[in-house]
């Protein structure tokens, strides 16, 4: 106020103070970015735990029908280890009972409504033809521009056993 010098402000002093608050601008950037990756992890985790709790048996194959991943149940429901079957196509279940005029109406409609439900039958690896109940989704990855299908199985050999035994 009365004109006296306080102190001087280097240049070096300027860019101190400027590297700091970049610093600190960092370091909460960083934080927050830890937080959201702990987040995502978790919830990645807890849809892990899903899948293989699951009852249902899934799998998910890409666009050219090659298994990606399969769960504990598939592995049950088919008995294909899960080594057996990544890699494979999913004709490896196949039991040659539906027509290909069945697969082009079922892929025609994935391709337009992104899913398809219904019964089919398929084989174990012990040879044994079974009926399941089978819902396919399509999941399109935005990251890699591809898309996946999901298949979610069950069973269904005792509902088709009763409904038998029902209809006589």
């Amino acid at each position: 106020d009365n004109g006296e010098l306080l102190r001087l402000i280097s240049f070096s002093d300027i860019l101190s103070n400027i590297e700091e608050a970049y610093v600190n601008q960092l370091k909460s950037a960083l934080a927050s970015r830890v937080a959201d990756l702990q987040r995502s992890e978790q919830s990645l985790n807890m849809a892990q735990a899903l899948i293989n709790a699951s009852m249902d048996g899934i799998m998910v194959t890409d666009e050219s029908g090659t298994i990606e991943s399969v769960n504990p149940a598939f592995t049950v429901l088919t008995g294909y280890s899960e080594r057996e079957a990544l890699g494979q196509k999913a004709s490896l279940i196949s039991s040659g009972k539906q027509s290909q005029a069945f697969y082009d109406r079922m892929w025609q409609q994935l391709k337009d409504k992104g899913n398809w439900q219904g019964e089919i039958w398929n084989r174990r690896k012990s040879g044994e033809v079974f009926p399941e109940w089978l819902t396919i989704t399509a999941i399109k990855d935005q990251h890699n521009n591809r898309t996946l299908y999901a298949g979610i199985f069950s069973d269904i050999t005792e509902r088709k056993r009763s409904e038998a035994i029902i209809e006589n």
